[in-house]
């Protein structure tokens, strides 16, 4: 499903990490909500990321 959503979706995705709602802190916070939100980020088409939102999309890619 992360794989077919539309550029405004993907940066709609990729924004929702700097509010302060219940989902934007325990991405921050729990460590595996983060391994994890990194995961679908890892699945998204670097081609289909919006540039606006392309440093958000390179800040959340997994780290090695």
């Amino acid at each position: 499903m992360v794989k077919s959503l539309s550029p405004n979706e993907i940066r709609l995705m990729l924004e929702l990490t700097r509010g302060t709602s219940l989902v934007a802190g325990r991405i921050k916070m729990a460590k595996n909500c983060e391994r994890r939100y990194r995961g679908l980020v890892a699945l998204l088409d670097p081609k289909s990321v919006p540039t606006s939102a392309k440093s958000l999309f390179n800040k959340w890619l997994p780290t090695p």
